[in-house]
């Protein structure tokens, strides 16, 4: 739906629905924060909005591969996420040395949903696996 709105009615329209409003959080949807990220996400042409969500509805499965990833690896979710949060499981169980948080009282941008709580979950797992 997004994709064709995109498409059709341009960017702006994008930010005004609800099923794409639905997924920001408060500080996201009003104030100042909330106008830089709309000034920010306007720069986004509704062709590459486009191609962004042919390429994810689309993308080839790739998680036989995951077993190959050989670095430490950090998933984070919010509780409340609405989709990729089904993957994590997947993740776990496939690729080694695999760290995953789930935040509470978050959705899908839990950095901006609970900014202290997921920036000490960065900071402990960059502690228990720091890059060299």
């Amino acid at each position: 739906v997004l994709r064709e709105i995109a498409l059709t009615e341009g960017m702006e329209a994008i930010m005004a629905h609800n099923q794409f409003r639905r997924l920001l959080p408060p500080v996201l949807l009003e104030g100042p924060t909330a106008e830089e990220y709309r000034a920010n996400f306007a720069k986004n042409t509704p062709q590459g909005y486009a191609a962004t969500a042919d390429a994810l509805l689309h993308m080839e499965d790739l998680t036989e591969r995951l077993g190959a990833i050989s670095v430490p690896t950090w998933v984070c979710y919010g509780e409340h996420e609405t989709e990729p949060i089904k993957y994590g499981d997947i993740y776990m169980a496939r690729i080694p040395n695999c760290t995953r948080v789930i935040l509470p009282d978050s959705g899908h941008f839990p950095i901006w949903d609970c900014t202290e709580p997921f920036l000490e979950a960065v900071h402990e797992f960059m502690e228990k696996a720091p890059v060299t």
